[in-house]
């Protein structure tokens, strides 16, 4: 039974935020977050980024940009740059190597454009 029990505790997930940054709109209407996280485990490792938008008032938000880094060396510093083209035009952009697992192209009214980093 002890040995199960090691076993057991051996399988636990460890996850961790490694990044996360949030933005406002000028204007103050939406506020887009985003988060990296990291899981480590016997045959379970991954990191992954998930961006939302958020309405002023309202205590959800809609996902807009999922990724997956798995294929990276190691996390991305900055898995994405946030930057407000205008009041209701967000530009996201990844970092190169990122596997793109969701992208919405509009959401609560802002238009949202999406690609990667370029290499330099």
């Amino acid at each position: 039974m002890l040995a199960f029990l090691f076993l057991l505790n051996g399988c636990e997930s460890d996850q961790a935020v490694v990044w996360r940054t949030d933005s406002v709109s000028p204007g103050g209407e939406y506020t887009v977050h985003a988060e990296t996280v990291q899981q480590s485990g016997p045959g379970n490792a991954w990191i992954s980024t998930t961006v939302t938008l958020r309405q002023l008032g309202q205590k959800a938000g809609v996902h807009i940009l999922d990724l997956s880094h798995d294929l990276l060396p190691r996390p991305p510093g900055s898995a994405v740059d946030i930057t407000w083209a205008g009041p209701r035009h967000l530009v996201l952009v990844w970092a190169p190597g990122s596997e793109v697992g969701f992208q919405a192209g509009k959401a609560i009214e802002v238009d949202i454009d999406a690609m990667p980093r370029r290499q330099e």
